[in-house]
């Protein structure tokens, strides 16, 4: 991961900026027109990757079925077999459908299918060209237009297009150094996250348990009731490629302890102390603990020595007991210090690889895996560690999608938790859980419906929207069945400036009853308020619609339209329905262990120059 950071981060924005334009003029003669035979490669390779999937999903399977239908299977195939070059379209419809968090499609045959499919169609593009030169060196002059006007005022509708673009140039295998200094300008890390080591630390309970033990020491079957009281403290291990934290466990073991020796019982109490330590290392391909390695010392001490059921020979029993006890005390000591030494490591391992397992299912479920199965998994996902914190910087952008253009703003100090959001991390995410999806209303009742999975704080944030109705929504007449669908690679953009988040929907097409309208932008302002621990968002002013293309005038049938849009939007905000008036974040509830914690608090939002800066906090 290291060895993309500088790919990522390396040379200076200055540095790539000098390089561009010599990279630029050498780039069209690095280009060569897509031959038959390489589309025919191509088509091959799809051949064979459809065949495998078919194989995989077992067409005639009930669950084959499912999968081939959801993959418009029929509507692919047929568009292969006509004549003359292939419909994109409907193989844009299912490369779409192999880019959604469905269960199963980040497996292999899934995945290769789409590179195979996304190939086919690049070549196939640039292959139906009069002029596939003149083409290409089209897409470079405008790539080089846009990455100057970015430079000057960069937008997230410029973003997206520069990021089409430097995709299909990659994707010819073409012009590689050219490629590569554009993202080391424009895909910096874009997302940050820091968590303090004493918060880790809370998850950390106190030892204070029971049980009873068995053991056999020198020949002697002893069972013990031990009680173990003692801490779990926390570090963290300064590491530049992964985050290292250091568990210690240290504790003492009182047991009152009853052996066995033949005709003698042995009655003893007994101290062992103990310190062990294991090590927890976290990384985007894994999350792995060492061995736990422990050491203990026990010091007994004799209470009685007997013979079992009394009688004659008890004398002499307790006698030899007594000797051969205390000859033996010290190798005994040492024997049953080793086997603590092995019960603490079992326990510690057994109890610190669960919470490890946890925390990785967690990692891999609630983000990295609908990134995988949507084949948009960025290249660059760092964790580290210092003496204060665990950190996690993350450049979130796929190969159509770029990153921060310049560095971060300094970390808060001081706090539990911290973030760090460019713009364009939120807005790559967004496009990659919501791009072409649709949200629809059918009945009064029932709460908009996604035909998409989204993620549970996503939900959330959805479900404490507050969008009141006003005195009298009967004024905006009767319901009206309602869907939304966000347009594809760019359903939602925000712009964190001026103390405000600035929220945009992308409107491909919105039916609301019989009135339909196409590629609009409806635009809220926001203004964060810290409120009762969480975050309050309230919308400022009025909506701003424009349209998609707007150019900086409406023609009249735009003025209509629009007219139209409003009458719309505000009569499903009468009804309580319409573009949330506020959007509340709550305090941070933390899982497992950090329940003890108690909710994090935000005490900073900042949103400046295109970063969001938030801080959270233990409640006093």
């Amino acid at each position: 991961m290291l060895s993309l950071a500088g790919m990522l981060c390396g040379p200076n924005a200055a540095h790539a900026q000098e390089d561009l334009p010599g990279l630029f003029e050498k780039a069209p003669a690095s280009f060569t027109p897509v031959t038959d035979k390489e589309l025919a490669d191509a088509r091959a390779d799809l051949d064979a990757r459809m065949k495998a999937v078919e194989q995989f999903v077992r067409p005639s399977s009930e669950n084959g079925k499912k999968w081939l239908k959801y993959l418009r299977w029929d509507d692919l195939k047929n568009a292969l077999a006509a004549e003359g070059a292939p419909d994109l379209r409907a193989l844009a419809t299912t490369y779409q459908r192999l880019n959604r968090d469905e269960n199963g499609l980040e497996l292999s045959a899934f995945r290769r299918l789409a590179d195979a499919l996304q190939r086919f169609m690049q070549l196939s593009r640039i292959a139906q060209q009069p002029d596939q030169a003149k083409y290409f060196g089209s897409q470079l002059d405008r790539l080089r237009t846009q990455l100057d006007e970015y430079r000057g005022t960069p937008t997230d509708a410029t973003a997206v297009e520069i990021g089409s673009r430097l995709a299909f140039i990659e994707g010819l295998n073409t012009a590689p150094d050219l490629v590569a200094a554009v993202r080391r300008e424009f895909v910096r890390p874009n997302a940050f996250m820091d968590i303090a080591t004493e918060l880790i630390a809370e998850g950390a309970e106190p030892i204070n348990r029971r049980e009873p033990v068995r053991d056999c020491i020198l020949g002697t079957s002893i069972r013990s009731d031990a009680h173990t009281t003692g801490s779990v403290g926390v570090a963290t291990i300064p590491s530049d490629d992964k985050a290292v934290i250091e568990f210690i466990s240290e504790g003492r073991t009182n047991s009152r302890n009853v052996g066995n020796n033949g005709p003698a019982v042995i009655r003893s109490t007994a101290n062992t102390d103990f310190t062990a330590t294991k090590r927890v290392e976290l990384s985007d391909a894994e999350f792995s603990a060492t061995a736990s390695r422990s050491h203990a010392t026990t010091d007994t001490h004799f209470q009685s020595v007997s013979k079992r059921g009394g009688g004659l020979g008890s004398r002499l029993v307790s006698n030899i007991g007594w000797k051969r006890a205390h000859q033996n005390e010290r190798r005994a000591e040492s024997i049953a210090a080793d086997h603590a030494e092995d019960r603490i490591d079992r326990r510690f391992n057994d109890e610190l690889n669960e919470e490890v397992q946890k925390a990785r299912e967690r990692y891999e479920n609630d983000y990295r895996r609908p990134l995988e199965r949507r084949g948009a998994v960025p290249k660059h996902i760092r964790f580290s560690s210092d003496k204060d914190s665990v950190n996690l910087e993350v450049a979130q952008a796929s190969a159509s999608q770029l990153g921060a253009a310049g560095a971060p703003p300094d970390a808060p100090s001081g706090h539990d938790m911290s973030m760090r959001l460019h713009d364009s991390a939120v807005n790559n995410y967004s496009a990659n859980l919501l791009g072409g999806a649709t949200a629809s209303q059918t009945e009064p009742d029932e709460d908009l419906k996604f035909d998409v999975k989204l993620p549970d704080w996503m939900k959330d944030a959805w479900k404490n929207r507050k969008t009141e109705a006003t005195d009298s929504p009967a004024d905006a007449g009767p319901f009206k069945p309602y869907s939304l669908r966000f347009r594809d690679g760019r359903p939602l953009s925000v712009d964190f400036a001026d103390g405000k988040v600035k929220l945009t929907i992308h409107i491909s097409r919105l039916k609301s009853g019989e009135e339909t309208f196409a590629n609009w932008d409806v635009t809220g302002i926001y203004i964060p308020e810290l409120s009762d621990g969480g975050i309050l968002l309230r919308r400022d002013g009025d909506l701003v619609m424009l349209p998609a293309d707007f150019k900086g005038s409406l023609s009249s049938r735009q003025v209509a339209e629009r007219s139209n849009l409003e009458k719309e939007l505000n009569a499903r905000s009468a009804q309580g329905r319409g573009f949330p008036k506020t959007v509340e974040f709550e305090a941070l509830q933390p899982e497992d262990n950090l329940k003890t914690a108690g909710p994090l608090e935000y005490n900073q939002f900042n949103s400046d120059g295109g970063w969001l800066t938030v801080a959270w906090d233990r409640r006093k």
